[in-house]
């Protein structure tokens, strides 16, 4: 099993291929059977072996300033810039846009530690602050290029190493689609050659007027009057997200044993799985886990809905993950989610301090709605722009992995 806690491109490819397989494996005899193996193996690659390495791009390059200190001297080692002495200066923010999945740049590229962009990276760009009393302009250009370079560079070799992988995956599928089909026509013709019929279920129920069709995510339609062209996820979608979610919380709850001891990190992929049982993807999984966005679906190059996973760390915790979700969201109406795992044994006194700190918070514009026993409904202004209104949904579950703690 891939190491889900690691991010890189290695890690990466191989919970792809995993992904890839697990879909064959739990594909019903039906299914298998609908359509050829070549036919299997070209949607499959194209859903899982087609990641948006992100692509930048430089003409596009913008740049804003403010006031700020600045260090007064020149800073051979950054790592030290917090130790010198300030003074007041301008602060440069280098805007480099991008397209395809932020979420790479939270990798570690070959050859370099850490994170490679060495700025913020926001939806569809990253930003690079740069300040100093002593810098000219050529040594800010001079800035700008060596970290252009360094990311260039990284995402050159998750290309490459993607190409590689969407070459070789084909033979790894053809093999177990081959296989999984084999075994799903001989149990077809085994159960033809029973002569015993099937036993209805009386607790059944009644079949459907039309058939049933797996969910897909697709954006809000747009008002004659719109003003924004921007994509929202459908209310009712939403409305299922969260209430699948809960599901799989009560699960967890109810089957403490079974969880006990998963790492923290691969909880979330039990989310993941329940909600691409339901829905289908724009592009390969309609639900990712994949850098510092814990659960995130994609309409072209926007995200529509966010959620963060995280464990209870009290009221700050709390706040900090509202704020970490604005910076994600670039458009009004983007629908959120703050799912918090807590580990403590007074779960109802937890449930009352985070609901508090929701109602106190600054941006929060009209009342809560209360949605069930731990799950809230907010709207908040966006800090950037105050008519940008954030829908955010907080759930609160007891996840008993960690009951002990006090």
């Amino acid at each position: 099993m891939v190491n889900l806690g690691e991010l890189n491109m290695r890690n990466f490819i191989d919970r792809q291929q995993e992904l890839a397989l697990e879909r064959i494996e739990n594909m019903r005899n039906d299914e298998i059977l609908s359509k050829p193996v070549e036919d299997w193996v070209s949607d499959l690659v194209q859903q899982y072996g087609t990641p948006e390495i992100p692509q930048i791009n430089r003409t596009a390059i913008t740049r804003t300033q403010h006031d700020g200190e600045v260090p007064a001297d020149p800073v051979p080692n950054p790592s030290f810039a917090r130790h010198v002495r300030k003074v007041r200066g301008l602060i440069h923010h280098i805007h480099i846009p991008f397209t395809g999945n932020r979420n790479f740049f939270f990798y570690e590229p070959p050859g370099q530690i850490g994170e490679f962009p060495g700025g913020e990276v926001r939806a569809d760009e990253i930003v690079l602050a740069i300040g100093g009393a002593s810098l000219t302009a050529q040594d800010i250009h001079d800035k700008v290029e060596r970290q252009l370079a360094l990311i260039e560079k990284g995402l050159e070799s998750f290309r490459g190493d993607a190409e590689r992988f969407r070459e070789n995956l084909p033979g790894a599928l053809r093999l177990a689609l081959q296989r999984r089909r084999q075994t799903a026509q001989a149990e077809v013709q085994a159960a033809k050659g029973l002569k015993y019929p099937i036993k209805p279920n009386p607790n059944a129920p009644l079949p459907p007027t039309v058939p049933p069709i797996r969910k897909r995510i697709a954006p809000a339609p747009l008002q004659p009057a719109a003003s924004s062209p921007d994509p929202t996820l459908q209310e009712e979608h939403y409305k299922n997200i969260l209430s699948i979610c809960e599901n799989m919380a009560r699960v967890m709850e109810r089957s403490p044993s079974a969880f006990e001891k998963i790492l923290d990190e691969d909880l979330r992929w039990h989310f993941i799985m329940q909600l691409n049982a339901q829905y289908d993807g724009v592009s390969g999984e309609a639900f990712n886990y994949q850098g510092k966005t814990d659960i995130l679906v994609r309409m072209g190059n926007h995200n529509i809905f966010i959620a963060e996973c995280k464990y209870w760390s009290g009221a700050k915790g709390l706040t900090d993950t509202i704020d970490q979700l604005f910076g994600y969201v670039t458009w009004r109406d983007t629908k959120t989610a703050i799912i918090k795992f807590v580990d403590r044994k007074n779960f109802t006194a937890i449930v009352e301090d985070a609901t508090k700190t929701m109602a106190a918070h600054p941006r929060l514009s009209g009342q809560p709605k209360k949605e069930g026993d731990t799950r809230f409904r907010y709207i908040l202004r966006h800090p950037d722009d105050p008519q940008r209104l954030i829908t955010m949904t907080m759930l609160l579950f007891h996840i008993p992995k960690l009951t002990s703690s006090s």
